[in-house]
């Protein structure tokens, strides 16, 4: 569809005899002092901002062991802040850490030689699952979500490729400070919550992903 549309634009432009140096768009770059790139396209027809946030991490850049991490953090970043997505961190941090250590005895079954069928793993797997139930209870889910919807936001999307993360919404001018705040939050203060809930989630797109590019 995108191929099809330049070509349309470009026969448009020649029946005008326009050429792609008469196209004038004013784009303005800026580079912040944390490497982070900003490019603006003002548009002042339009009363809306759209915003991309583009993370230069995707699976050409996954190994061995790895793979896979960059759609599973695109998921982990909706889960919130110590701020956004919780009514108490606090209250969170006791069950997550429980959780973590779990976790770490699984693995030590699997680097012990430890068969999945073993009844620890399903026992360890049973506990993780009760505390996360139990966590859920401080868990304000989809907030960031609400958040931009409520105040205006449009065409929220969120993709991972091959070279890229990606993270899209168009927002009212007067609320781009908004957008600001939240991705610069969970940029440095990101909660990976309900992590193992999620990697079930991430591992079922995936396999469908490959089961439908296989047919």
């Amino acid at each position: 569809m995108k191929i099809r549309t330049f070509f349309i634009i470009t026969h448009l432009f020649s029946v005008f005899t326009l050429h792609a140096f008469d196209i004038q768009i004013p784009v303005h770059y800026d580079t912040l002092s944390n490497g982070l790139r900003v490019i603006i396209v003002p548009d002042t027809n339009v009363a809306v901002v759209s915003c991309r946030l583009y993370y230069f991490a995707g699976s050409m850049y996954e190994g061995p062991g790895t793979s896979g991490l960059s759609h599973m953090y695109e998921h982990m970043l909706f889960k919130g802040t110590e701020r956004m997505g919780t009514t108490s961190y606090k209250k969170e941090e006791k069950y997550m850490a429980s959780i973590d250590s779990l976790d770490t005895l699984i693995c030590q079954l699997r680097q012990r030689g430890v068969a999945e069928s073993d009844s620890l793993f399903s026992e360890y797997r049973k506990q993780i699952f009760s505390l996360l139930d139990k966590q859920r209870k401080y868990i304000k889910k989809d907030e960031i979500w609400e958040t931009y919807m409520n105040n205006g936001g449009t065409h929220l999307n969120a993709w991972t490729g091959d070279d890229m993360t990606a993270y899209i919404v168009t927002l009212p001018q007067n609320k781009l400070e908004l957008f600001f705040w939240i991705e610069s939050d969970r940029m440095q203060n990101p909660i990976l919550r309900e992590f193992y809930s999620e990697r079930d989630v991430v591992t079922e797109e995936r396999r469908m992903r490959y089961e439908k590019s296989s047919v």
